[in-house]
């Protein structure tokens, strides 16, 4: 079956490309193709793993990637290019003759903000890890803040202001990644300005000190993103590129794997097992686990409480009678793979709403990037919507992985992601900070 499935999404990702007119950064075709990795990977595994796949599986994820498509197609008719051109005004200031400079000092304030909120969220975890033996040793610190993550007896959460520091970092850092993105890209300036790469590079740490690899996902999703546009706007949406981009992507995802295995070390993930099985249970087991659920899912108790827990953690905060529960699925094991509780994003659909409420879902979801990826696309310059659908599209590159549009964007989290960035981007992109080239 795991074969059987292979080829048909493969099929389908051949209709999809020529459905959407050989656009490769359709998020139907990246969403099959993240697919095709995860069920090639656990493939790859069959004889080692010896564990196959369901029918239900298989008709599961084809349906699924197809209500998406469907709704895809649907989005995008909905934003023609004659009612976005004649109908609505583009306020960017953004040309491709400019460049941004923003001053130095600036840049330092940014670096020292970033420092602070790594001191204190240090701090936290450092604390987390003595609770449950950690003495002196830095190498296996974060060993022992997972052991810590995962203990019913330690509250790991972060304080509100930790949270709210972390979530700025990580958006000025995007924002100062698009500058130089721009400038580099773009306006093609002659001075590249690395220092815009600082907030970054210095982020980097607060992504490590969380234990967990999706922050590096997101960040990656969000710098592919926004480099393949950039070229696409550059060169008037050219198919040439397409070769281009795929390389790119690539190339991006091997990135992803080394940082992957190493930052595995840190946490002592990656001591035990080889670098292919490594990878392998992180890319491959979520379609073997998606359907072992199949074989024995567990009770509802609540509407939606897998699919809308950020929306149930709203309402909580207005002061709804919702009762709390763990968000975190069980773990399951088979053969020499165990601890994996991580199955698609389908998962949490078809448990909360059915069959059938799971083609909504995607078919809603298909709606929304494909109405926002033809709003973005046919707009003139790269600006703030670019940057917006960059930072939202990580959903897509994980959705054969988990569930992350209802959890992380639909959220608080994604409430304050916009209110930073669209605040940022109003301080700092003002005809002042843009500077003509000079030919």
């Amino acid at each position: 079956m795991l074969f059987l499935l292979l080829v048909a999404l493969i099929l389908l990702l051949l209709v999809a490309y020529v459905i959407m007119r050989q656009d490769i950064l359709s998020p139907w075709v990246i969403s099959i193709y993240m697919f095709i990795i995860t069920v090639a990977v656990a493939t790859l595994n069959y004889s080692k793993w010896n564990e196959d796949i369901s029918s239900i599986t298989v008709l599961s994820v084809l349906v699924a990637l197809i209500f998406f498509g469907a709704g895809e197609i649907v989005g995008r008719s909905f934003l023609t290019q004659f009612s976005i051109s004649h109908n609505s005004k583009d306020y960017s200031i953004l040309s491709s003759n400019q460049y941004i400079r923003i001053k130095k000092r600036y840049i330092f304030v940014t670096i020292a903000v970033i420092s602070m909120v790594i001191y204190f969220h240090y701090n936290h975890i450092l604390s987390l890890a003595r609770q449950v033996g950690f003495s002196s040793s830095m190498h296996n610190l974060l060993y022992y803040v997972r052991i810590a993550q995962f203990s019913p007896e330690i509250d790991s959460s972060r304080s509100g202001l930790l949270n709210l520091g972390l979530t700025f970092s990580t958006v000025i850092s995007y924002f100062f990644i698009f500058v130089f993105m721009f400038n580099f890209i773009i306006s093609e300036h002659k001075k590249k300005y690395y220092r815009y790469l600082i907030p970054g590079l210095l982020n980097v740490i607060n992504i490590v000190l969380t234990t967990g690899r999706t922050q590096f996902i997101n960040l990656a999703t969000f710098i592919l993103i926004l480099l393949f546009f950039m070229l696409k706007h550059k060169y008037k949406w050219s198919t040439r590129l397409n070769n281009k981009i795929l390389t790119y992507g690539i190339i991006g995802v091997i990135l992803f794997l080394v940082i992957f295995r190493m930052s595995g070390y840190l946490t002592g993930k990656s001591e035990s097992i080889s670098l292919w099985d490594n990878i392998s249970i992180y890319l491959g087991s979520p379609i073997i686990a998606l359907s072992k659920y199949f074989e024995s899912p567990p009770e509802r108790f609540l509407f939606g409480s897998e699919t809308f827990y950020s929306i149930y953690h709203i309402l909580r905060k207005f002061g709804f009678d919702i009762p709390q529960y763990d968000l975190i699925h069980s773990f399951i094991s088979w053969d020499s793979v165990s601890n994996v509780n991580i199955y698609t994003s389908i998962r949490r659909y078809i448990h909360d709403f059915g069959f059938l409420g799971m083609s909504i879902m995607m078919f809603s979801l298909g709606l929304f990037y494909g109405f926002f990826y033809k709003y973005v696309k046919i707009k003139r310059n790269v600006d703030l919507r670019t940057v917006v659908y960059a930072m939202y599209f990580f959903p897509i590159t994980q959705i054969a992985l988990e569930e992350r549009f209802f959890t992380n964007i639909v959220s608080i989290q994604g409430v304050y992601n916009l209110t930073f960035i669209f605040l940022i981007w109003k301080y700092f992109i003002k005809e002042k900070n843009l500077v003509t080239n000079r030919c």
